[in-house]
């Protein structure tokens, strides 16, 4: 049937639009269904609205207490409770400031009023993605609006109300705002992501890496203010508190939702084929994680020491493997978190778009394989129960990234 790049789309084409548009709307359809259901209290979203309660209800200082947190949360669920006794608040404190006006509003009520928040930045970022993506042609914009859309990483977010989207759309308006050379912008934009810590860990070593100072230092301020605010607001030892629930988030297993066996990064790999028998399992874990993560960091620096050219194909292809390293090797990275593939995704394919660049072949061969991945991730996630594409997936854009560099393609 020939690239997906022509104008014209073909019949077949056609058919894997529809299919595509259905799958977005079916998740929307999944999501209003589970709101009918009453299943709601069951998400993520429980522990953040846990948070916000709260701080709401002047116990701020106590945020991150798990009995002080467990006793509220089985309380706002009259009784019943997630995992062994607490699924547990651990957002920035800032956030559960920022939610803390949907405490005035039942659980299922603030949920809604999330899931809509959440669809309209959705719907604001595929509008986006969609006027981007306007010089590729009709085809190819179509298509790369659908696979984006159909990604099931939408469904998880939806039906527990994470922050997944909003860590798409900020490192999103990140990327644009850097290639406009508007680094205010930048790091104001990357200072709302870090509301998701680890979506805004490589991106913040690329600052540093690129000398990109302004924006630095504008995401630096914002990311203080925010601090000096929460501090006020919740007392002073609450970023002590925060930073000690993050080092046992790091090392937890299997306990309070935390299962780096089903996470889609380096760590959910190797949690995978590491043999649950003898030795401290989890340490040899979190150390080859922590391993990939500088490897990482190393290699971002080595990428963005290059000469700073945003209108230039380098730069896109060089954010492209930046975000697809900070998925993989980030040290909590969820299913739904799988969206974030996104964006390496298209922004190594629109590398591939450059004429003088790309090799027919290749494109061709992405444009399928993208096409296909919705569909191929859903179904293992549904027949299987596993989300091993992800980072399949990452993996193949860090190295495609890599080897293209290698070719001299980034000059």
């Amino acid at each position: 049937m020939g690239s997906i790049t022509r104008l014209r789309i073909p019949p077949i084409s056609r058919l894997v639009l529809a299919v595509h548009l259905g799958l977005a709307l079916g998740y929307i359809g999944l999501a209003l269904m589970a709101f009918a259901r009453g299943e709601t209290w069951r998400a993520d979203f429980t522990a953040h609205y846990t948070g916000a309660r709260m701080v709401w209800e002047g116990q701020g200082a106590a945020l991150y207490n798990r009995e002080a947190q467990a006793q509220r949360q089985q309380e706002l669920l009259g009784g019943r409770y997630l995992y062994d006794g607490l699924l547990p608040y651990i957002r920035p404190p800032f956030v559960a400031i920022a939610l803390s006006p949907l405490a005035t509003l039942s659980l299922e009520e603030a949920f809604a009023i999330w899931t809509l928040f959440n669809l309209l930045l959705w719907a604001g970022f595929l509008w986006d993605l969609s006027r981007w993506a306007r010089p590729w042609g009709a085809a190819a914009r179509a298509f790369t609006v659908s696979a984006v859309a159909a990604l099931p990483g939408v469904l998880f977010t939806l039906l527990l109300g994470t922050f997944t989207i909003w860590s798409l759309a900020t490192l999103w308006a990140f990327y644009r705002a850097l290639r406009r050379g508007r680094e205010e912008w930048a790091g104001f934009f990357l200072a709302l992501a870090s509301a998701h810590p680890q979506a805004a860990l490589f991106p913040a070593l690329l600052l540093v890496a690129a000398r990109r100072w302004k924006a630095l230092a504008v995401f630096l301020a914002s990311g203080l203010w925010l601090a000096i605010a929460s501090a006020a607001i919740l007392g002073v030892g609450i970023w002590m508190d925060y930073l000690r629930v993050l080092r046992e988030v790091a090392i937890t297993f299997g306990r309070h939702g935390i299962n780096p066996e089903v996470m889609i990064n380096l760590k959910g790999m190797l949690a995978r084929i590491y043999p649950p028998i003898g030795g401290d399992r989890g340490m040899w874990i979190n150390g080859l994680s922590a391993l990939g993560l500088a490897i990482g960091a190393f290699a971002t620096v080595m990428l963005w020491r290059r000469p700073w050219r945003p209108g230039k194909p380098d730069f896109d292809l060089r954010f492209g493997v930046t975000f697809a390293m900070g998925l993989f090797l980030s040290p909590h990275a969820n299913p739904q978190d799988g969206l974030l593939i996104a964006l390496p995704g298209v922004l190594v394919y629109r590398f591939l778009q450059i004429p003088s660049r790309a090799r027919p072949m290749m494109r061709q061969a992405f444009e399928w394989i993208a096409i296909a991945f919705p569909g191929l991730w859903l179904a293992e996630r549904f027949i299987i129960g596993s989300n091993m594409s992800v980072p399949f997936g990452t993996i193949a854009l860090i190295v495609t990234g890599f080897w293209l560099g290698s070719r001299g393609n980034m000059e």
